[in-house]
């Protein structure tokens, strides 16, 4: 995204760091005329362009000199490097690094510590030992300052509270776990009365069923009640949903909505009663509807 919001995608990449073999030669080939490959030194193959800088990055050398990275975490580490590698190549701050590390890790010190010190090593070495002969650089903007950036789940579970949710069943299955994880973190934040009791329940059922049973239950006494599933969970559910709302965000997939799951899903009906299936043009039409977010 550059600096007036738009986004684009090229056939070509500016920059590319090879780490893999067997897709070196497709990676090399990948990069436009006048930028930058970055490559592990221990792949020995043929670097045959000459219009594009090349910089080799000794990723397990550095990896093994660290004495805290045990011999089974260094291929993971090892990805550390280069992104030190780049930060002192592109003039992006480390301290922005060990931020997102530390989101990433959720605070844990000795997995923060153990990449981020490799981290500092790449970027040391890449001080030391490459000359920049590319034009990229990073600049830091505050294009973003008052906006969120979210996944589509996080994004989908602040909608939730903002639309007033107030129950959420949910069992751990992937690609759906997260938007409850969501819920855990932002409800506290954002759902409280002044005298400081939450008003919102988030339980973790013992299956999808008994998770779409829990919120069919709570929307049936009056709460706005939720639950998220993936395309196996929304089979299960077949056995228990009732006439109801469902609801699939297009943010979900960002812009790939699963329609082999919403063909199926949209006639199950109880007793031949239709659903209320409402499927939203645009990643902004959920937030954009009011009249959706109330039956939400």
């Amino acid at each position: 995204m550059n600096k007036d919001g738009y986004v684009g995608r090229r056939a070509e990449n500016d920059i590319v760091v090879a780490m893999n073999p067997a897709s070196f030669a497709r990676d090399l080939a990948s990069v436009a005329s006048g930028g930058a490959f970055y490559y592990a030194d221990d792949i020995k193959l043929a670097v045959t362009r000459d219009d594009i800088s090349v910089y080799a990055m000794p990723v397990k050398e550095i990896v093994k000199k660290d004495p805290n990275v045990p011999s089974d975490f260094r291929d993971l580490v090892g990805n550390m490097v280069y992104v030190g590698v780049l930060a002192q190549m592109l003039g992006i701050d480390l301290e922005k690094i060990r931020a997102a590390l530390d989101f990433h890790f959720k605070g844990k010190q000795k997995p923060i510590d153990m990449n981020f010190n490799t981290v500092k090593a790449g970027a040391e070495w890449a001080r030391t030992n490459l000359k920049k002969t590319d034009p990229f650089a990073v600049e830091a903007m505050s294009r973003t300052e008052g906006l969120i950036m979210a996944d589509g789940n996080t994004a989908a579970a602040i909608g939730a509270i903002f639309g007033g949710v107030q129950f959420a069943a949910w069992y751990p299955i992937t690609p759906a776990s997260s938007l409850a994880e969501a819920l855990n973190e932002y409800l506290p934040e954002l759902r409280k009365r002044e005298d400081g009791k939450h008003t919102y329940a988030v339980v973790q059922a013992e299956d999808e069923l008994a998770a779409i049973g829990m919120a069919i239950g709570a929307g049936w006494s009056g709460l706005r009640a939720m639950t998220s599933t993936s395309g196996p969970g929304l089979s299960l559910d077949d056995g228990i949903r009732p006439p109801g709302l469902l609801h699939r965000g297009a943010a979900r997939r960002m812009g790939r909505p699963a329609h082999r799951t919403l063909r199926p899903a949209c006639p199950r009906a109880h007793r031949r009663r239709p659903h209320i299936c409402e499927l939203p043009g645009s990643r902004r039409h959920p937030a954009d509807n009011p009249a959706a977010r109330r039956r939400g």
